[in-house]
């Protein structure tokens, strides 16, 4: 199923994709007893909670009213909610996973999350001299390749019920700094650089989930 995070200017558009289509997915596989249902949720599903520590699987997934992604993510949950006591034997895994990235994907990532018109040579790291030291700053990420293993495990295995994904360490202005600046630049604050430390290098965890970063003011206002 192909999930729309554009255009935001059209929510019905992305309402329609991205709601109305995975509800008619689930409708189906209850209509052909598919022994199993792995849903993509995402950790913009969850209520805004504290940045400081994780919390677990069972904190209210209620997104946010400011922005169409956490709506279209909470709203599924809580059709799911209903679709499980309705088909109690269907065996119903709930992936929520943190920021997916790839180096191959990085070009579409700029795009969805800068704008298409910001040039690639203005973000390359040697041009990146700060990065601004924001004490909220807390999210945690994980690679494809480790996103695509966990969800054929769910796939295979007997799991059932929600179950977060993400890697530590989780990333902040410190880990920003050392992964994107130039030797000798760091947080805007002056405080110290982590090092030795990659996305891609980081092992998957379950039950963790800060709040990610805006990609646009509703969806700032509804996770802070």
């Amino acid at each position: 199923m192909a999930w729309l995070f554009q255009p935001t200017h059209r929510p019905e558009a992305t309402w329609r994709n991205n709601v109305l289509g995975a509800i008619r997915v689930f409708e189906t596989v209850a209509d052909e007893a598919v022994p199993a249902l792995v849903y993509a949720s995402s950790v913009t599903a969850y209520s805004p909670g504290p940045s400081a520590h994780p919390v677990d699987e069972h904190w209210p997934t209620h997104g946010g009213p400011g922005a169409a992604y956490p709506r279209e993510k909470a709203y599924p949950e809580r059709w799911l909610d209903a679709y499980e006591a309705r088909h109690p034997n269907l065996r119903i895994v709930r992936l929520r996973p943190g920021f997916i990235f790839k180096r191959e994907s990085a070009t579409a990532q700029r795009r969805l999350f800068l704008g298409p018109l910001l040039p690639r040579r203005l973000v390359r790291p040697g041009l990146i001299p700060v990065v601004p030291a924001l004490t909220d700053l807390r999210l945690q990420v994980l690679h494809t390749e480790d996103a695509v293993a966990a969800y054929m495990a769910a796939i295979r295995g007997a799991v059932h019920g929600p179950i977060n994904l993400a890697a530590e360490p989780p990333v902040d202005s410190d880990f920003l700094a050392e992964f994107r600046c130039p030797a000798g630049a760091g947080p805007a604050d002056g405080a110290a650089v982590r090092a030795g430390h990659r996305v891609s290098d980081a092992p998957p965890a379950k039950g963790t989930h800060p709040a990610p970063p805006p990609t646009s003011p509703g969806l700032q206002r509804s996770l802070t």
